[in-house]
């Protein structure tokens, strides 16, 4: 069985992260969909992301209309990268979204795919929309 594991904020689910999540479902046989703590989010981005219970929902809704194969967890990592969380896992395939190229994701991330024997693959999805730029948006409206 081929693991697929895609790793983000999630923080304002948004067609891009859609799009993500539906070709990195086409890679692999299971897909792990890895989401960040409210606080993390919070520490790293300042602004208020959904709800990480919400998120979890949606994720698995998104899951579910695709089939089912796979799964939500919460990372294991506070900082925004998934390095403890691939190093637990050890995926097949780290699905990385449609903006990520290679030299734009943490060495550390590299660095443990490597270890545990998991293809990075990048530009999985395209970037059709940033939860950086929509929070900002929001914040200006109010």
């Amino acid at each position: 069985m081929k693991t697929v594991m895609v790793s983000g904020d999630f923080g304002i689910i948004h067609e891009g992260h859609v799009d993500h999540i539906i070709k990195a479902y086409a890679l692999g046989d299971w897909l792990i969909i890895v989401t960040h703590t409210d606080d993390s989010i919070v520490t790293r981005k300042s602004y208020n992301p959904t709800p990480l219970w919400a998120r979890i929902i949606l994720l698995r809704g998104i899951l579910a209309v695709l089939g089912g194969r796979g799964e939500v967890v919460v990372a294991k990592d506070a900082d925004g990268k998934s390095t403890n969380t691939i190093e637990r896992i050890a995926p097949d395939i780290y699905a990385k979204g449609g903006d990520r190229v290679p030299g734009n994701i943490p060495q550390e991330e590299v660095d443990v795919c490597r270890e545990v024997g998991c293809e990075i693959i990048y530009g999985v999805g395209r970037k059709l929309n940033s939860s950086t730029e929509l929070s900002k948006g929001i914040r200006e409206r109010m």
